[in-house]
């Protein structure tokens, strides 16, 4: 993320970069870690500026924290521990995009109304390794327990049959299941045809010395096969840089928003466990006289609860909806010029 200098009203107060990826140990120990810089102009900060070292554990602990405090925000999701199979983990191809998402990880925490001033962020932030460590073993097992709470949200979400369920929760769900599927596709087909590309790169490179090997042997040759050699160099070079964009500029980017529909469905699920509970009260004081009184109080206010759930869920899909159209069409059009500019390239090629 740049830190270039502009109109003073259109720079925010909290900008975040993350660089400067360094490998650390070996074999199983082996683990990278990322510099975090922060600049902010926020009083809540002690300082203009920060410089901190942090793993992809650290990161994660930041998204549990928030997944935990904030159940029914829609989380940015964290990339995954292998984002693409045909790259190794310590290459620098892996490496340079996992620098990426995890740097978008933090720049959409950092830009959601309700997760921008939470404490876990400003301690990420700012912490230096061993304030860090000792904040995260104040909520050691904690990982595990919101992962267990999880699947229990999933488990029990799917064992009831919530009665009278809001339309629109309804539609939001089939939509996300849908955009799903497709992007996954998408996703499929794009990382299948940037390993052909890799492949053909491969055996394309074997062209070139043997083609400069014949011209020493055929003089009269000489030129045209050159001139075919240096063709298949600037070919692949031009096929490199279109693969390379794609996997960064548009794979990372559908495969983002396949992680986002995975958080939005959680966050459905914990609102209708909240329903069920609402409708579990009402049954009560349908099959029940007595003390209906202290039921219905129960009942409002479960169904206040309800009701908030229902807006503040509306209100993050609603953000989540406006940033997915926005990003999902640079990233297609962003992928259609490098295409464009790709067989440009190889139309002038000779």
């Amino acid at each position: 993320m740049s830190f270039g200098s502009g109109d003073p009203n259109d720079i925010p107060d909290l900008i975040i970069a993350v660089n400067q990826p360094e490998k650390h140990g070996s074999g199983l120990d082996a683990y990278v870690s990322y510099n975090v810089v922060t600049k902010t102009t926020r009083t809540a900060f002690d300082a203009a500026e920060y410089s901190v070292r942090r793993r992809y554990q650290d990161f994660l602990w930041l998204h549990t924290r928030l997944t935990e405090n904030f159940p029914l925000v829609i989380i940015p999701p964290l990339p995954e521990k292998q984002v693409l199979k045909r790259l190794d983990r310590f290459t620098p191809e892996f490496i340079h995009l996992r620098q990426l998402a995890l740097e978008k990880f933090l720049v959409r925490v950092a830009k959601h109304e309700k997760l921008t001033n939470c404490d876990e962020l400003k301690t990420f932030l700012t912490a230096k390794a061993w304030e860090l460590t000792s904040a995260k073993k104040q909520t050691s097992g904690l990982i595990n327990k919101v992962g267990g709470r999880i699947e229990q949200v999933k488990n029990y979400a799917s064992s009831i049959k919530i009665k009278n369920r809001n339309m629109d929760f309804v539609l939001m769900h089939d939509y996300v299941v849908n955009l799903s599927e497709k992007l996954t596709q998408i996703d499929r087909i794009s990382q299948r045809i940037s390993k052909d590309q890799s492949d053909l790169m491969d055996q394309q490179s074997e062209y070139a010395p043997v083609f400069l090997n014949w011209a020493n042997s055929e003089h009269r040759l000489a030129d045209s096969l050159t001139a075919l050699s240096k063709c298949v160099d600037k070919n692949n070079k031009a096929l490199k840089e279109l693969v390379e964009s794609r996997d960064e500029k548009f794979g990372e980017n559908l495969h983002e928003y396949v992680l986002f529909t995975e958080s939005i469905k959680t966050t459905l699920r914990k609102r209708d466990r909240i329903q069920v509970q609402h409708d579990q009260l009402v049954e009560q004081v349908a099959r029940k006289t007595e003390n209906k009184r202290r039921l219905n109080k129960q009942v409002d206010a479960s169904g206040e609860k309800m009701r908030d759930a229902d807006d503040t869920v509306k209100a993050e899909y609603d953000k989540w909806n406006e940033t997915k159209r926005s990003d999902l069409k640079a990233t297609f059009i962003d992928f259609a010029d490098r295409n464009i500019v790709y067989f440009q390239k190889v139309s002038q090629i000779g």
